[in-house]
């Protein structure tokens, strides 16, 4: 999935292979699942390894139930995909609709009730940032995923 995660070197570095050394242990299946089941460190999952339901039994053997089937969910979710909203204003739109989810997750008002608000608030950043241009802005986004031979 095409997500905003970026490993960087710095231009500046005085070891710049060792740098790229870290980088590529880092993202190595048997390392990687050990910091990306970790709470403490905000490391999110974004590959099929990330979900070895294994690797959550052992960081949580007494809910070994529960994060199985979490691992599970977080596979399929990333066979259907969504990208990250990379638009104008896209931090906007998606800091509103995560207020009225969690607003509704709380019992603060239904999900019918935050998603129509969400979708207010999203129209009303869009007119802001012209229609007509975020309009664009989104089809040549989507377009080159197209390019790229992403389909969504």
């Amino acid at each position: 999935m095409p997500y905003s995660r970026v490993g960087a070197i710095s231009a500046s570095g005085r070891n710049p292979d060792g740098a790229y050394d870290v980088l590529w242990y880092l993202q190595q299946p048997a390392v990687k699942s050990d910091y990306v089941t970790d709470p403490k460190n905000g490391v999110d999952a974004t590959q099929f390894s990330d979900f070895e339901p294994q690797a959550w039994v052992k960081r949580f053997p007494q809910h070994a139930a529960l994060v199985t089937e979490y691992a599970a969910t977080m596979r399929a979710n990333l066979l259907q995909g969504f990208p990250e909203l990379s638009i104008p204003g896209a931090p906007s739109y998606v800091d509103k609709l995560d207020l009225f989810v969690n607003q509704a997750l709380a019992g603060q008002m239904s999900p019918k009730v935050a998603l129509n608000a969400a979708a207010g608030e999203w129209e009303s950043i869009t007119d802001s940032l012209d229609r007509t241009a975020q309009r664009q802005a989104y089809l040549t986004w989507i377009s080159t995923f197209r390019k790229a031979g992403i389909k969504y």
